[in-house]
């Protein structure tokens, strides 16, 4: 890659996505992607925070590297490897040759994608180390406001990690840190919508709830449809955890789904919250239309398998056991991570056990178990918790019946 416009096909190409369906993401027309492409039109800064933030890569990433041409040469290998997340030699090599000359705004901005680099290579000490001796060292004697802005990614970046981590506390004092009320507005909005979902998930709900709120007010009064349909979906989830279902479908309504006509993924995610708080209301069967519609907007997309989860909960609710066991073969035909597998474990046990002569083992639910409480996930511990007091109880084991409802009441 040897100009900007290859690295901004390589970062399509790398996510497997085609010109149209980045257009539809970036909410930009084919034909402009096309001509990025091919260097016919401008890159303009709008543009790179575009693909900056749509592919979480830093900006330093599209700017022309002024070095020689050696070096030049050199760096673009390194962008390349650390990209692609292999060449550890060629990486390693070139930072322990350069890291004590380091002392330029644009070898710093090298310096913070290496700790990124050591960071998903789970060299979580080396990367520390290289921080503590260098980093803060560097940024305490540069007052270049650009530097500082470079330096946000940087912990865009380590939040991720934490994030991964569940380290929620440390995600929020990292926005906290370097977010405040002179951040452009939309910026503001962004950061305090996902500062209100780590809240919710610490179970502080009132404070998301009040949070969320204010950030929805802000959006519409600037008229963001974006940022007032990720506020309101926000909302919407935080007023799930609060039971507060009436309010949240009001929220729902709320929402001009026309403006996202020609957007299948943010329908499909509206349509989703709608299901789930007609199901909080106990309206199953308007429930499942609306995850039915979801299902069909979203097909094929990583973020129905959520989806596919209520559409299988609430089958089951409604003693549909065919129609869940239908789309729980869907769900699995997904590439699931581990807990995913688990979920599609748990709900496994679940619709087998309404059938007459099936008995659940005991090896199963302990591996199901083991694997929540190790996660702390209260939610679906409750979950496997309530359908196993009613299996037990279906079968007349009054007893265990009666110990696994208890252990839900506890959580």
């Amino acid at each position: 890659m040897n100009n900007i416009s290859n690295r901004l096909k390589y970062l399509r190409k790398n996510a497997k996505l085609t010109q149209a369906g980045l257009a539809d993401e970036l909410f930009i027309s084919r034909s402009h992607i096309t001509n990025l492409e091919k260097s016919k039109s401008n890159i303009t800064s709008d543009i790179i925070d575009l693909y900056s933030g749509y592919f979480n890569v830093p900006k330093i990433y599209f700017q022309q590297i002024k070095f020689n041409q050696e070096l030049q040469h050199q760096l673009e290998k390194i962008y390349d490897a650390l990209l692609m997340n292999n060449s550890d030699n060629l990486v390693n090599d070139f930072f322990k040759e350069r890291i004590y000359e380091i002392n330029t705004e644009q070898e710093i901005s090298y310096l913070l994608l290496y700790i990124v680099y050591l960071n998903r290579k789970n060299k979580y000490d080396q990367a520390t180390a290289i921080e503590n001796k260098f980093l803060y060292e560097i940024f305490k004697e540069v007052e270049e406001e650009n530097l500082i802005k470079t330096f946000i990614p940087y912990k865009i970046f380590k939040m991720d990690k934490l994030r991964n981590e569940f380290k929620k506390e440390a995600c929020i004092k990292l926005i906290d840190s370097f977010i405040d009320s002179e951040f452009e507005i939309r910026h503001y909005i962004r950061w305090n919508n996902i500062k209100a979902q780590f809240l919710y998930q610490l179970g502080k709900n009132i404070e998301s709830y009040s949070l969320i709120n204010e950030m929805v007010k802000q959006a519409e009064k600037i008229d963001d449809s974006w940022l007032i349909i990720t506020s309101k979906i926000t909302l919407s989830s935080i007023l799930s955890k609060l039971k507060s279902y009436r309010e949240r479908l009001d929220i729902l309504k709320s929402i001009n789904i026309n403006k996202y006509e020609n957007d299948s993924k943010v329908q499909a995610l509206v349509y989703q919250h709608f299901g789930s708080a007609y199901k909080g209301l106990n309206k199953l069967t308007e429930a499942v239309k609306n995850f039915e519609m979801s299902n069909k907007l979203a097909n094929n997309l990583p973020s129905n398998k959520q989806t596919l989860v209520f559409l299988i909960t609430t089958n089951i609710q409604l003693e549909k056991f065919i129609d869940a066991k239908k789309w729980l073969k869907t769900y699995k035909n997904y590439v699931l991570n581990k807990r995913e597998q688990m979920v599609a474990k748990s709900l496994t046990i679940e619709i087998d056990s309404s059938f007459e002569g099936y008995k659940i083992k005991n090896n199963d639910i302990k591996q199901l178990i083991n694997y929540f409480e190790h996660k702390n996930e209260v939610d679906d511990l409750k979950y496997i918790y309530k359908y196993l007091a009613k299996y037990y109880y279906k079968i007349k084991n009054y007893k265990v019946a009666a110990d696994y409802m208890l252990a839900k009441e506890k959580l």
